[in-house]
């Protein structure tokens, strides 16, 4: 229940990017480049703000371990979902011709904004989570290494800040 919270403001921060991206991006971009270069130009920038929004929150509310990660992760994952079915619905539309209506063409990252959140999500968890001596979430204990805003100086041999 603890990581109800991260995962709302998680699924806040990001809807709210992605919708003031898709505001640039559909009037400016999608008529010069087309939907698929558009959605590739503005993937990156939305791969780098999921990351620094789950760095905040890791650093934020303390998830210190992979379970919690993923446990803020998911949740978030079904909001986002939530969210697309729920504009779908409003639009009048089923699932079927939802689907039928993405552009085949657009490769993987870009067929469906959930496979673009599914990278959000899962670049933040790896990088942040099974990476120890990133800034993110691990248990220090079992890696022998200070906890974070612990570190010592740089003279000390078991320094991983430079890591």
């Amino acid at each position: 229940m603890q990581q109800i919270k991260p995962a709302l403001i998680y699924f806040i921060l990001i809807f709210a990017t992605g919708f003031a991206l898709a505001m640039i991006r559909i009037p400016f971009l999608v008529p010069r480049l087309g939907e698929r270069w558009a959605e590739l130009v503005e993937l990156p920038f939305m791969v780098l703000a999921s990351f620094l929004v789950a760095r905040w929150l890791v650093q934020r509310f303390g998830l210190v371990t992979v379970v919690q990660c993923i446990g803020t992760g998911l949740p978030a994952l079904l909001m986002m979902l939530s969210a697309e079915l729920a504009v779908m619905w409003f639009q009048g539309q089923s699932l079927g011709e939802y689907l039928a209506g993405r552009n085949e063409n657009s490769g993987t990252p870009t067929n469906s904004p959930h496979r673009v959140h599914q990278v959000q999500t899962d670049i933040p968890i790896r990088y942040l989570c099974l990476s120890p001596f990133r800034a993110g979430c691990y248990d220090a204990s079992i890696w022998n290494v200070p906890e974070p805003g612990r570190l010592s100086t740089k003279s000390d041999p078991n320094n991983m800040a430079g890591v």
